[in-house]
Parts: structure tokens; C-alpha cells; sequence
């Protein structure tokens, strides 16, 4: 069948979809051998810790067969216990019951995308923004995605404000805030502690959700930053809840893992 005649099948969504801004910067990456791209965030192959993994991969096959079945859906039970205790390293106060593990933190955008946004919302996103962000939340067919200023430190409060105001005076409702506060993704800034609370009293103002994104909060030189100015948005986060944590784990075989007290997380499934 010709691919025309196929599209007339498309619902409305599978129209609006877009090839991968992140897929199209991978094959210009692969293309060139002398090439090093910082556009997709490759990291250097010659660091990955082969022998470590072929170690822990003996190991697990030498156990038994369980380690190749299926599993829950929310996780590795030993894997999310472990989380759980690494949120708590990070001042987040959460249970196993909080945590879903994912595939990748472009699942994890993807579910809260189709959880929380629905097409009277507004998404509210730093520009710039990570492109994987801005292509899961348009997949969700919000009536606006707003781009909100940064200063030196991150978001610009101010003009998160002025954004806030205008998708409301369009009729949208302005659902979520998507933030990467620690060496934000283009640009690398560190958001301030300060910044932060100010977000969540943002959110609880507006009644918004936080969805914060940190695949690099453990990614810096040593000396360089203090452990408190990468303590998450969602480490202050007690009266709300209003912030969605997700972080990265490690590429290659890609995991990730959200934190939120939301009942989609909880119970129902994604």
C-alpha cells in the first residue's frame, strides 16, 4: 500500500508527529567519524565500564533464568527500594510506592505528558529547552507550549509571570512548568536554591505542577559545586505536592525513574 494511502488511517496525533530532532542529531553525529557532536549528548564511549558490566552481567545470567523474565511493570522491586533510599541521599522524601522506573527519561515526559495534559492546558517550558521536552508534551496536543526567558541563573521569574498570563488570557490553563535546574539542557545553568523555593511558590499560586527533569545533577567537577546548590526543586517540596522529579540513571541500556505522589504512579497503569 502506498504510504499516502496509509496516512488516511492517522488519527489526528499520529498527523501532528514530527521525525525526532534528537534521531536526526544522532545521524549527523554517525555520519562523520572525526565528529564530536555535543548536540545529542553522547557521552565517550571509551569511559563506558565494560568490564564492570560484563562482571554484573555473568552474575546475573549465573543465578538463574529469572534474571531474562518479566517483571512489574513499575520496576525491579530491589531497584526501587535502592531509588527510593537515593531520593531520601537527595533530601526527597519519597516511598517505593512514589517511584516508577522508566525507560529512559523521554518515557517518563511521554507518561506525564499523557497523564496531566490535556488540550484546554498550557505547558510552560524554558527556552531554550531539552527538544526530547518539547516533543512529548506537543504529542499531547496542549492548546499552548509557552517558552519562558532565562537570565544568568535560569528561568527569569518575572517573565514566567508574563507567560503565565498570557496563555491564561488566551483561555488556557496553565498546567505544568517543565525546568531543568541543574545545568540546564542547552544552556547549563545552575539554577539557585532561592529560584527554586520561588517555583514552588509559583506553582502554588497559579496551581501548577513542577515536572522536573535532572539527568545532570550528578555530573560536575568536584570542588567546583557545593551537594546543596544541586538539592532538587522537589527536596522542598513538602506542603504541595507540586514537583515531579525524573532522573536519569545511566545511557546505553537507558533507565530512568519518576518520583511523584500521583495516583497514576501509584496504581494505575501507563
Amino acid at each position: 500500500m502506498p504510504l499516502q494511502d496509509v496516512e488516511r488511517f492517522l488519527s489526528p496525533t499520529g498527523r501532528e508527529l514530527h521525525a525526532s530532532a534528537i534521531r536526526r542529531m544522532g545521524t549527523v553525529a554517525a555520519r562523520r567519524s572525526d565528529l564530536i557532536s555535543f548536540a545529542a549528548g553522547y557521552p565517550a564511549p571509551d569511559l563506558f565500564p565494560l568490564d564492570e558490566l560484563r562482571e554484573i552481567a555473568a552474575t546475573l545470567l549465573s543465578s538463574g533464568r529469572d534474571a531474562l523474565q518479566y517483571g512489574p511493570t513499575r520496576g525491579h522491586g530491589p531497584l526501587i527500594d535502592e531509588l527510593a533510599r537515593e531520593m531520601a541521599r537527595r533530601h526527597v522524601a519519597v516511598t517505593s510506592q512514589d517511584l516508577l522506573v522508566t525507560t529512559g527519561s523521554q518515557q517518563g515526559l511521554d507518561l506525564v505528558a499523557r497523564v496531566l495534559v490535556g488540550p484546554d492546558d498550557a505547558v510552560l517550558v524554558e527556552a531554550p529547552t531539552f527538544t526530547g521536552a518539547i516533543s512529548a508534551f506537543g504529542n499531547a496536543r496542549p492548546r499552548w507550549i509557552a517558552g519562558v526567558r532565562q537570565d544568568d541563573h535560569g528561568i527569569d521569574l518575572e517573565d514566567l509571570e508574563r507567560a503565565t498570563a498570557r496563555v491564561r488570557s488566551h483561555g488556557a490553563r496553565p498546567k505544568l512548568l517543565y525546568v531543568v535546574p541543574n545545568f540546564q539542557n542547552p544552556t547549563g545553568k545552575l539554577m539557585p536554591q532561592d529560584r527554586r523555593h520561588a517555583l514552588l511558590a509559583w506553582a502554588e499560586r497559579h496551581d501548577c505542577l513542577i515536572v522536573e527533569d535532572d539527568p545532570y545533577g550528578a555530573l560536575y567537577f568536584e570542588g567546583e559545586v557545593e551537594p546543596d546548590a544541586i538539592r532538587p526543586v522537589k527536596a522542598a517540596d513538602d506542603a504541595g505536592p507540586r514537583a515531579v522529579l525524573q532522573a536519569r540513571l545511566r545511557p546505553g541500556p537507558d533507565r530512568g525513574h519518576a518520583a511523584a505522589r500521583l495516583r497514576a504512579v501509584r496504581g494505575r497503569r501507563a
